[in-house]
């Protein structure tokens, strides 16, 4: 599936919850380039056995979510620029990823310059990871974005640019001072503009992450 639909640069929403790729190895460029791409579904995708991410959603600029989720990730060795130039998006949920056999991390979030939060409780080692998190502007987890921080060792949950995600229950909003809400998410990273029906993720001012179970 190497390069399958990249520069398809008028393609705005594809839906491949039916393809079969529990056999593919190679998803590189997969989807590089489609700069008009706003709707992705890769529901059911099967990736356990694929090697090669490599600049998988590179230049998707209007993708302003994705959801990830069934992702399997322990046997990819390069995810150089997998979401390189993504520059509309907000919040990638990686809670699920498995990074132990990747060598390749360079460019990985590259000028992701909207992108917030990058949900993952683990934290990353590579061998290969310069420039990973350069042009991330609005990126905060543990700590704000620093220019000067941007490889792999910022890959974490507690002194780096990864936020935890709470795997079971419901925190009620509690806060100090004068913090409130910052920012609104749906479960699948999507930004919201109030509070829906369900559980929702808040950012609060003071930097931490809440969810909230709204009836």
């Amino acid at each position: 599936m190497n390069s399958m639909f990249s520069g398809c640069s008028s393609l705005t929403s594809l839906n491949l919850s039916n393809f079969k790729t529990e056999n593919v190895k190679d998803m590189s460029y997969m989807f590089s380039d489609c700069s008009s791409l706003t709707s992705l579904n890769l529901s059911n995708f099967k990736t356990e056995n694929v090697k090669d991410m490599n600049s998988m959603f590179s230049g998707c600029s209007r993708l302003t979510s994705l959801n990830l989720s069934n992702f399997k990730t322990e046997n990819v060795q390069n995810m150089n620029s997998m979401f390189s130039g993504c520059s509309s998006l907000t919040s990638l949920d990686l809670s699920n990823f498995k990074t132990e056999n990747v060598e390749a991390m360079s460019h990985m979030f590259y000028k992701c310059n909207s992108l917030q939060t990058i949900y993952c409780n683990t934290t990353w080692t590579c061998s290969l990871s310069w420039d990973m998190f350069s042009g991330c502007t609005s990126l905060q987890g543990a700590v704000p974005y620093d220019e000067s921080e941007t490889d792999v060792s910022v890959a974490n949950p507690e002194t780096g640019y990864f936020t935890k995600k709470e795997s079971t229950g419901v925190t009620t909003v509690t806060t100090d001072g004068d913090a409130n809400i910052q920012a609104i998410y749906s479960t699948d990273g999507k930004r919201l503009n109030e509070l829906q029906s369900g559980l929702n993720i808040v950012r609060m001012s003071n930097g931490t992450t809440q969810k909230i179970l709204r009836k």
